[in-house]
């Protein structure tokens, strides 16, 4: 019998091999159940641990340092330094309509909707806010009480635009904006941006401004002669305004003709969009308009429409909510915005995990799209923001927004849902390589 010398070179790779598998066997027995990869939050409670309501939720993430998180919602607004992962309480609140945003220059802002247009700043990340400056006052909106105000960024430093619409002219209403070019301290002359003649606002016509990476002013706004709160009983339009020139005059285009708006108990009777401008210097003009859109019947859908001209002119209309044509499914509160390399991100909160109708229990659901040259040209795969169905909420407190932002640091996204049976914040951040 002849002996055998084993090679000890073969018994070390065995060896890394065996400790290999072992420790991946190990740490996976040790990883909790709810792991996250890396980059990706999990759903963090925002609330700041108020224990109150919270509605409407909106967001902003500073540009210069997006561990600085601001969410703003219907009495108040949560702070993060960590991007995202803790929270507390900053030192404004509003019992109206509201949204942070922060400049180029990393300088945060808080706009409320008091009767008016209160703006507040702060410069040290949303942790302290001075003011407030007066923006709008009711002699800056004919005398009406100004609604749904939204605060934006401006191209360069310190501009920042503020828009808001008319609430109890009836049966059309109008837009306005203000700019300003000094972060906030002093505004230029309210801009009347709808046109009574050809382009006329419906009542509470939910106008919505970005500024796109030029500069040029984008303002999208329901058109047509519907009173509120009586619902669409006349065709309504989305049409996207947009100005070279701070706001002192406008072109307009009809982005969506004849849209359906949602019946969805929380959005009142009006026609909700959400707007976005690509802002990447390499595509100019690229925009996207985004609504919930119930013309197929019982059953709400997520179209957008898109432009790459600078708004125009707009492709038709495309579903992107991945469902099959005839399910029974309602959806709302669609909210877009451009990623670094020119994907359409998309957010919005979809039933058809739980029946599908409006009372049913529902998911927040984001998806990639590709912008093409004659619109919606491709999808990524559908993800879930939220961690599982979640119940309609019991407040009595409006509910028609959610918060959602998308940068290099990923797909940011706020909402409000039951915890203890109160409406309460929550946040997500999510990598956008997954996506």
């Amino acid at each position: 019998m002849t002996g055998r010398v084993a090679d000890p070179r073969r018994r070390r790779r065995v060896l890394i091999v065996v400790v290999g598998l072992l420790l991946t066997v190990l740490a996976g027995l040790a990883a909790p159940s709810g792991a996250h990869p890396p980059g990706d939050t999990g759903p963090r409670d925002a609330s700041a641990g108020t224990g109150q309501a919270q509605t409407e939720q909106t967001i902003a993430v500073d540009p210069r340092d997006p561990r600085n998180v601001l969410i703003g919602y219907i009495s108040g607004l949560s702070v993060s330094h960590d991007g995202g992962r803790s929270w507390r309480r900053s030192s404004v609140s509003c019992a109206g309509d509201n949204n942070p945003e922060f400049d180029r220059g990393g300088t945060a802002y808080f706009e409320c909707d008091n009767n008016g247009v209160e703006v507040y700043v702060s410069t040290n990340g949303g942790d302290y806010f001075s003011g407030p400056i007066n923006a709008v006052s009711g002699l800056d909106n004919n005398g009406d009480l100004v609604d749904r105000p939204w605060l934006v960024r401006g191209a360069d430093g310190h501009t920042v635009v503020l828009g808001w619409e008319s609430f109890f002219t009836n049966p059309v209403g109008w837009v306005y904006v203000k700019v300003s070019k000094n972060g906030g301290r002093t505004w230029g002359p309210a801009r009347r941006v709808d046109d009574l003649s050809a382009d006329p606002a419906e009542q509470d016509p939910r106008q919505r401004p970005v500024v796109g990476a030029d500069g040029t002013i984008y303002v999208a706004y329901a058109s047509g002669h519907n009173p509120f709160p009586t619902g669409q009983t006349l065709p309504t339009s989305f049409v996207v305004a947009r100005s070279r020139d701070a706001g002192a005059s406008w072109r307009r285009t009809v982005a969506a003709a004849d849209i359906t708006r949602s019946s969805s108990p929380q959005e009142e009777s009006e026609a909700i969009s959400s707007l976005a401008a690509d802002q990447s210097r390499r595509r100019p003009g690229h925009l996207a308009l985004a609504w919930a859109d119930q013309r197929d019947g019982n059953e709400s859908r997520i179209l957008v429409a898109t432009s790459v001209d600078g708004g125009a002119h707009w492709s038709g209309p495309k579903d992107v909510s991945g469902a099959p044509p005839g399910s029974v499914d309602q959806r709302d509160h669609p909210e877009i915005g451009f990623a670094p390399d020119g994907r359409l991100f998309v957010v919005w909160r979809d039933r058809r995990c739980c029946g599908g109708s409006w009372s049913s229990a529902y998911q927040i659901l984001a998806r990639a799209v590709h912008v093409g040259a004659h619109g919606v040209a491709g999808f990524g795969r559908i993800a879930e923001v939220t961690d599982g169905p979640q119940q309609p909420g019991s407040s009595n407190l409006l509910d028609e927004y959610l918060g959602m932002t998308v940068g290099p640091e990923g797909l940011s996204v706020a909402w409000n849902q039951p915890k203890n049976g109160v409406a309460t914040t929550f946040f997500r951040r999510l990598p956008l390589s997954t996506r």
